[in-house]
């Protein structure tokens, strides 16, 4: 087993023995160092996966929100997912324009590192936080409730 492998295990371990210790229900994938698990936001719930690369020693986040942009959407879909990455510090928005899937995402690396718990309370607050907040936005915005100049930052 590679030295990359091995402690991209151990990092999965500690992960979920982090999310364990938040009373996070999670299901785990041991083999691929995955994790799934539902959170209910304010308004859509958010369906979330976290998982190790252990070759890139990077900590992988996304959240695929529960609908797609429609053909007719889809360019103003990307101009909003735009503007909301450029309001953001960490993580960001992602457009399949195949198909109008949105994701967000956060990657963290550990190469060179020590990691707690207080990383991995970092990510989910993080990326739980910012797709609540975006979600039902977007989701307007593709109901044609918002437009993409709703989502322009304000000086």
């Amino acid at each position: 087993m590679s030295d990359k492998l091995e402690k991209g295990k151990k990092i999965f371990r500690q992960m979920c023995d982090a999310f364990e210790s938040f009373g996070l229900k999670f299901a785990r994938d041991e083999e691929k160092l995955r994790t799934n698990f539902i959170m209910n936001g304010d308004d859509l719930p958010m369906h979330c996966f976290v998982r190790i690369d252990a070759e890139r020693e990077l900590i992988i986040f996304q959240s695929p929100l529960t609908f797609n942009f429609s053909k007719d959407k889809m360019v103003e879909g990307a101009v909003a997912i735009c503007s909301i990455n450029y309001l953001l510090r960490y993580g960001g928005f992602d457009l399949d324009i195949r198909d109008g899937q949105i994701l967000f995402r956060l990657v963290a690396s550990y190469r060179d590192s020590v990691i707690g718990n207080e990383l991995f309370k970092v990510i989910l607050g993080t990326a739980i936080g910012t797709t609540d907040e975006y979600n039902d936005k977007l989701k307007a915005l593709n109901e044609g409730e918002m437009r993409a100049t709703d989502f322009l930052p304000k000086n």
